[in-house]
């Protein structure tokens, strides 16, 4: 296939702008030298433009996959803000929006991935390996946009020491009750259209109260589940759990 000369000057001239806008640093055969008569490509033209070729495809690899990261960031600020609007496990009549505790929550994403058989029912996917999503998008800016539970995301070794210091509070009879309690979520793991999502959600916790308010202590509890959302009319909506076992 034949190539005008000054086609290519003006595709490489095209190409170089369009990587150069995208953080590119391009070096190309500088387009005066070719002649204004039409001709053959020469062979050092072909293979630039075949360089350029790549870097395009290159280019719009990364911008792909920074386009789906920036989506499923997106929704999952949605979803959460649907979500977290009433507290997952309310326990009450009327649903009360979520307020995590002192150290409740970790500071990052949960790492409990999702079973397959609850991604092949709800997903349909045929495959043998349980599923995770990965993101770059950071837990609390999901979880906590507007900085409202400052004292509620900890490491585990924050936590330990606040657990610590809850306990020791109780044994030195200078709190009547004392309860532990944690919460994580997973990132949501999309369907390729967006329309449905699951969240991996997991609490658990126990308390104890000292003879003056009545002895009492609640045994360990603890349970995590698959949360399923479907996006109708634009907005994210809970449809169904499972449980799910942990090994």
């Amino acid at each position: 296939m034949g190539f005008a000369c000054y086609e290519l000057r003006d595709l490489l001239a095209t190409l170089r702008t369009w990587l150069t806008e995208r953080g590119f640093s391009v070096q190309m055969i500088d387009e005066t030298r070719f002649s204004q008569t039409d001709g053959m490509l020469p062979g050092v033209m072909r293979l630039s433009l075949l360089v350029a070729f790549i870097l395009v495809c290159m280019a719009a690899g990364r911008a792909a996959a920074e386009d789906a990261d920036e989506r499923a960031s997106r929704e999952a600020k949605q979803l959460f803000s649907i979500m977290l609007a009433h507290d997952p496990e309310c326990c009450t009549a009327v649903p009360q929006p979520f307020a995590p505790k002192r150290c409740e929550l970790d500071a990052s994403w949960s790492e409990i991935k999702l079973p397959e058989y609850v991604a092949r029912k709800h997903f349909g996917f045929q495959l043998h390996a349980d599923l995770s999503a990965s993101t770059n998008t950071k837990f609390r800016d999901v979880i906590d946009p507007q900085r409202k539970f400052d004292d509620a995301f900890c490491t585990a070794e924050e936590k330990k020491n606040f657990h610590d210091d809850a306990m020791r509070e109780f044994q030195n009879n200078n709190s009547p009750f004392v309860h532990i309690s944690h919460t994580s979520f997973s990132f949501p793991i999309f369907d390729t259209s967006y329309r449905k999502a699951i969240v991996i959600f997991s609490r658990w916790g126990s308390s104890q109260r000292d003879k003056s308010v009545g002895a009492r202590r609640a045994p360990f509890y603890g349970h995590t589940d698959a949360l399923i959302y479907v996006k109708t009319g634009g907005e994210w909506k809970y449809v169904a759990n499972e449980s799910i076992e942990e090994n």
